[in-house]
């Protein structure tokens, strides 16, 4: 009996740590979104990316288990003055980032 229960309270203890996730601070997110969005399309000629003015990571919010990151990019040839595009990727507390476009 006392084993189920600390075993139930580890248990506890550790889905508090990872919905909490302290390593997940606003600059290791936006830097994973921008990571992992730029790696995706790396090798497509014309592609998106979030290099350049104004560009990257905008907003950020914790929530349990992660949190969530407005990414501005351009696709493409970009025309002087054209307006960037807007994703919310969702940053896991393992890393993975969910919710930008794919080529």
């Amino acid at each position: 009996m006392r084993r189920k229960i600390l075993s139930f309270v580890i248990l506890f203890a550790l889905t508090g740590l990872f919905a909490w996730s302290p390593w997940l601070t606003q600059a290791t997110a936006s830097n994973l979104a921008e990571t992992q969005f730029n790696r995706a399309w790396s090798g497509v000629i014309d592609g998106c990316g979030t290099s350049g003015n104004n560009l990257g990571a905008k907003e950020y919010r914790k929530v349990p288990f992660g949190a969530y990151v407005i990414l501005d990019y351009q696709c493409g040839l970009v025309m002087p003055g054209e307006p960037s595009l807007h994703t919310i990727v969702y940053v896991t507390f393992v890393g993975t980032t969910f919710g930008y476009p794919t080529p």
